[in-house]
């Protein structure tokens, strides 16, 4: 013997009922569900929010403390390898020096090439943060190592860039 479905009963009126939600639904008081609540501080999702959100700043990391070096290099150093070192780390620092002519060009034009490198450093800094963030666990360290993989293919570039001029050039670039 068949058993009736209880929902066979039911008239086209109250069945459109059921679908819709009450006047007072979502008034009910009860916590959101998990999935859309704020990331629980220290969490997976709270980490990779957080990659991604100072992950830019954060790429000017690196190119400061090289700029620091190359300053350093200019102010205490003495002879060629001091020029030489001072040279090659503000390049690799700032990589909008050589885009000016550095170290041949006017020196007024420095400071805008250093300027014009702020925002290649931070798309850099920001391509290193969305790299590591693809994965569900993200910490500073994967982002560290997609920014020290940037930098050094930036670095690469720049001293290349400056070894070539100087064969170019004969020599008296360094």
């Amino acid at each position: 013997m068949a058993t009736a479905d209880p929902r066979d009963a039911m008239t086209d009126e109250s069945a459109s009922s059921i679908d819709e939600p009450g006047p007072d639904a979502g008034d009910s008081g009860a916590p959101e569900p998990p999935g859309r609540a704020d990331p629980v501080p220290g969490g997976p999702r709270w980490y990779r929010a957080r990659v991604r959100r100072l992950g830019p700043i954060y790429g000017l990391a690196l190119p400061a403390v090289t700029g620091i070096a190359a300053l350093a290099a200019l102010v205490f150093g003495e002879g060629r390898t001091a020029a030489v070192l001072a040279l090659l780390s503000g390049v690799v620092a700032a990589p909008g020096l050589l885009v000016v002519g550095a170290p041949i060009a006017d020196q007024g034009t420095y400071p805008l090439a250093i300027l014009g490198s702020v925002p290649f450093w931070v798309f850099l800094g920001w391509v290193a943060a969305r790299r590591a963030s693809r994965h569900p666990i993200t910490a500073w360290r994967e982002f560290w190592m997609e920014m020290g993989l940037l930098y050094i293919a930036v670095a690469t570039g720049a001293v290349a860039g400056v070894l070539i001029a100087a064969i170019r050039l004969g020599e008296r670039l360094l």
